[in-house]
């Protein structure tokens, strides 16, 4: 839980009213002034997050292609071992576990800075050995794109709690409320849609699959640069904060807003992670056994700006609507718009479509 600490506000007295103490004035310093855009860091960081989770799917799907085309009947360029299929798009997700836990550990140990500093090192460390290292027999090719996957997975799941932490404390610096924090926090999340969208949008262009992971080094880099320049009041817990985090996490009040936030995050991904990143399998199914991936690209990247302009709907409802109400419209669409999927490509299907 040591992740998700950063991000939420604490109370006082052991109340359940939920607050953000405004700083005192002279606190800051200069930081705030010398930041010509304070959410640009969680913002990049989220744009990283996305298009590193994604990049694997269609990297894949042009390693499994020829001449630009993919199915059933093609003779892939890399031919993929039984193994790889079972790894491959999970390895990131598994070292996002372990990022996740780790790194919202050290943003409180060490501070956000540093923290997001070793994570995006890790991040643009894995998209550069999967690109410059995966050369040699396919069975070479595949084992180091994994193990590469597994690395990156460590950074960018460290970089979930520690950008919305940097996005929330940025929001503390302009002496706000915890509602208008979290909304920082959001606006931040916003760019996950388009780094989603970015890896089709390369490949369209049919690039090769070694520039397509490589390039996710760049967004990492970017974060990573401006974190290290950056002055920031951010630093690590001093003993009493210590003491009054953990006092806070005992308080049974906050568990329930814990297992809730949590419970939402895990059957969110669930559905979610398991469409985005199957998305070239599941569009050779709807639209036939063979593509060409130019093709296969277009529309998963119609498909992704559809979640893009979903996005900015709640964003431009979420001042009028409180969190929980929102969340739990836009589950009920997510719900109906699955079901429907499944039923119109099952009728479809049963009638030869």
């Amino acid at each position: 839980m040591a992740g998700l600490e950063p991000m939420l506000p604490f109370s006082k007295g052991g109340s359940s009213q939920l607050e953000l103490e405004p700083f005192q004035e002279g606190t800051l310093g200069t930081s705030q002034e010398k930041q010509c855009c304070p959410g640009f860091v969680s913002a990049c960081s989220n744009f990283s997050i996305q298009y590193n989770y994604t990049s694997a799917s269609i990297a894949a799907a042009i390693m499994l292609s020829d001449n630009d085309n993919i199915g059933t009947a093609v003779k892939p360029d890399f031919p993929q071992p039984a193994w790889v299929g079972h790894y491959l798009l999970g390895a990131v997700f598994m070292g996002s576990v372990v990022g996740m836990l780790l790194m919202g550990y050290l943003g409180d140990l060490l501070g956000i800075r540093p923290a997001l500093i070793l994570a995006n090192g890790l991040t643009a460390m894995g998209a550069l050995t999967s690109s410059l290292l995966s050369w040699g027999p396919p069975d070479t090719v595949w084992t180091v794109i994994i193990a590469s996957r597994l690395l990156l997975g460590v950074g960018v799941g460290g970089n979930y709690p520690l950008s919305a932490a940097k996005a929330a404390e940025s929001g503390k610096d302009l002496q706000v409320n915890a509602a208008e924090a979290a909304n920082k926090a959001a606006y931040a999340f916003f760019w996950q849609g388009p780094g989603q969208l970015a890896p089709y949008m390369c490949a369209i262009t049919s690039l090769q699959f070694r520039f397509l992971l490589g390039i996710g080094a760049v967004p990492a880099g970017v974060v990573l640069l401006r974190s290290w320049q950056e002055e920031t009041n951010s630093s690590r817990l001093s003993e009493d904060e210590s003491i009054d985090r953990r006092a806070e996490l005992r308080n049974r009040r906050h568990w329930w807003t814990l297992i809730g936030t949590a419970g939402s995050w895990f059957f969110f991904d669930v559905a979610f992670y398991g469409t985005v990143i199957f998305s070239p399998t599941i569009l050779l199914k709807v639209f036939g056994e063979m593509e060409s991936l130019p093709m296969l690209s277009i529309q998963a990247a119609a498909m992704i700006t559809v979640t893009i302009i979903g996005n900015a709907g709640s964003l431009a409802v979420s001042t009028s609507r409180t969190p929980e109400g929102l969340s739990c419209l836009m589950y009920v669409v997510f719900a109906l718009r699955l079901e429907i999927l499944d039923l119109t490509y099952l009728l479809l299907t049963a009638n030869h479509y």
